[in-house]
C-alpha cells in the first residue's frame, strides 16, 4: 500500500439565465437557461509494462454543455408548456486506450395543469428521452414518459382532497442509469417500481385560534 498524491483537479463554470413574456397581454412566457462547464480531471493510472507497474498521470477533459428552452401559454389558471432540455458532452484524454466521447442526452417535454369540470384539477406531464452519440448502439435509445395527477377537494372548507397519482402510463421508464465521468464508464440496474397508480386523501386543518376583533 502507497498513498499518493496528485494536483491539477479544477472545474470551471459559466450560466445563464433569461425569462420574459412576449405577448401584450401576458400569457406566454420565452425562458431559456444556458450552463457550460469545464472540469479538468487529473488521476494517476497504473501500466502493466512486463514485470514493472509504471504510473502514469492521466489527463482527461470533460466539457459539458446545457440548454433549457421552454414557451408558456397561461390563461383563466391553466398552463401549457412546451419545452425542450439538452445536454451535449464532449471528453478526450491523453492516454492511448481513452475512448474519446461526443454525445447528446435530450429531452422533449410537454406539461398542461389546470381545472377540468366538477373542481377537478389535472397535471399532466410528457417527457421524451433520447440519448446519441453512445459507441453502444444499446445506449442510443428513446424513451416515452406520461406522468398523470388529478386532484378534486371536497367539504365547504375544501380541506379534505383526493388526489389520484398515475405514474408512467406506458411502462416505458428505463431502469438503468449511464455516467461517463472524468475517469470511466459507470452503467447502474435498478429495482424500480414499474407504470403505477397511487390514491392520495389528504386533509388540511388549522390549529391557530380565531381572534375575534372587539369593539371599542
Amino acid at each position: 500500500y502507497k498513498p499518493l498524491n496528485v494536483s491539477g483537479n479544477w472545474m470551471s463554470k459559466a450560466s445563464m439565465f433569461f425569462e420574459r413574456c412576449v405577448d401584450k397581454k401576458d400569457r406566454f412566457t420565452f425562458r431559456e437557461e444556458f450552463d457550460f462547464r469545464y472540469n479538468h480531471s487529473v488521476d494517476l493510472v497504473s501500466d502493466n509494462n512486463g514485470e514493472t507497474t509504471k504510473l502514469l498521470r492521466s489527463t482527461v477533459h470533460n466539457y459539458n454543455v446545457r440548454g433549457n428552452t421552454s414557451l408558456k401559454y397561461s390563461i383563466n389558471k391553466r398552463s401549457f408548456v412546451l419545452g425542450a432540455n439538452v445536454n451535449w458532452k464532449r471528453q478526450f484524454g491523453n492516454r492511448d486506450n481513452f475512448s474519446s466521447l461526443s454525445a447528446a442526452d435530450i429531452n422533449y417535454y410537454f406539461r398542461a395543469n389546470g381545472p377540468l369540470v366538477w373542481d377537478i384539477d389535472v397535471t399532466s406531464t410528457f417527457n421524451i428521452y433520447s440519448r446519441r452519440g453512445y459507441a453502444s448502439s444499446a445506449m442510443n435509445d428513446d424513451h416515452f414518459v406520461w406522468n398523470l395527477t388529478l386532484s378534486r377537494p371536497f367539504l365547504k372548507s375544501k380541506a379534505l382532497i383526493f388526489k389520484l397519482e398515475v405514474c408512467d402510463l406506458l411502462g416505458d421508464v428505463s431502469d438503468t442509469r449511464t455516467v461517463v465521468n472524468a475517469q470511466g464508464f459507470t452503467e447502474t440496474w435498478y429495482n424500480s417500481i414499474p407504470h403505477y397508480a397511487m390514491l392520495h386523501v389528504c386533509y388540511k386543518f388549522n390549529t391557530m385560534s380565531k381572534k375575534k376583533n372587539s369593539d371599542k
